[in-house]
């Protein structure tokens, strides 16, 4: 990984962190960088004393996210599990198993105060879950209209909104909570989301 000083966009020498690496800074410290390989690793690195600080086995298979919000950092992988991470005491320690979505994890999203999941899993379902209400995840079946195929989606900033892109140019908003599908816009995104 190579890190750049937004200051003088010089780059700083190369940080070796394993195969294959999933990257997100740490939303309260952001001197902490999060790392996650596809051997199911997880680690935290100082970029100021280019130092790894924990490491820890966090999934029985390879990680496919990483993303942070002000709660931890959360990862999801091919075991299917969703785990939210926290740095103490110099140490990795399991905040909580968010949830298991009995399916491999293709891609995850964590609102910004970290309350709302999203997750696609490796059968094509796109599932969401509000955290802080100890319900099971709901799968969006809306997203038929963009022909069952999910490309990418992110929350907005607010963590009121997630905008799903699927094949082609096609896109769907959906209002949290409630999953209502707004109507006045639909964005037209280039390429495939």
């Amino acid at each position: 990984v190579r890190l750049w000083s937004l200051k003088n966009l010089q780059p700083r020498e190369p940080l070796r962190v394993g195969s294959d690496p999933l990257l997100a800074f740490d939303a309260n410290v952001p001197a902490l960088l999060w790392t996650a390989d596809d051997t199911g690793q997880i680690a935290v690195i100082d970029v100021l004393s280019r130092q790894e600080i924990a490491r820890h086995a966090a999934h029985l298979g390879p990680i496919r996210a990483l993303v942070a919000s002000s709660r931890g950092v959360c990862s999801a992988g091919d075991d299917g599990q969703v785990m939210e991470w926290q740095l103490k005491d110099g140490q990795i320690k399991l905040a909580a198993t968010v949830v298991d979505v009995g399916a491999a994890i293709k891609q995850l999203d964590v609102s910004s105060d970290g309350r709302w999941f999203a997750a696609h899993d490796v059968a094509g379902k796109l599932r969401v879950w509000n955290r802080d209400e100890p319900t099971e995840p709901c799968e969006i079946s809306e997203v038929a209209s963009l022909g069952g195929n999910v490309g990418k989606f992110a929350f907005d900033r607010t963590g009121r909104k997630l905008a799903v892109m699927g094949p082609g140019q096609s896109s769907e908003i959906f209002h949290l909570p409630g999953f209502r599908r707004e109507e006045r816009y639909r964005p037209q995104i280039a390429g495939n989301g």
